[in-house]
């Protein structure tokens, strides 16, 4: 069985901080710090997907994914790349990749892109 993580955004220091298992008592929810955080703010919750990037980074839920691929090979200008991102977001049942801009491949795997951010961090892209 995996261990289920979560992200939020610190309220006081608008840093990222990770929590292991939820806490609840109550009727309150509770988050297990893995660090200092003094408040974390539950709009910015986000629960790690549960594998990595291509670097080794863990994906988390809102997490922007970018993918360079080679689709082609020209004589006269050597590779052709396809670059394109991806967002991570909650659909239905799970966990899926929607794109944000646009690209020639047509799928796309959490392992083979690259975390370059946060739609929370990132105010420029529309909701999704």
């Amino acid at each position: 069985m995996r261990e289920i993580k979560f992200k939020a955004k610190d309220k006081v220091t608008g840093e990222w901080v990770y929590f292991g298992d939820l806490e609840v008592e109550n009727n309150n929810l509770g988050l297990i710090c893995y660090g200092d955080a003094s408040s974390p703010d539950m709009d910015t919750l986000c629960q790690c997907v549960g594998v990595c990037d291509k670097n080794g980074t863990e994906i988390y839920e809102n997490d922007i994914l970018s993918f360079n691929k080679v689709i082609g090979v020209s004589k006269s200008r050597g590779e052709i790349r396809s670059i394109s991102q991806a967002a991570v977001i909650w659909y239905h049942s799970g966990f899926v990749l929607k794109k944000i801009s646009e690209t020639h491949l047509t799928t796309l795997s959490f392992e083979d892109g690259e975390v370059v951010g946060s739609l929370l961090d990132d105010k420029d892209i529309i909701n999704l």
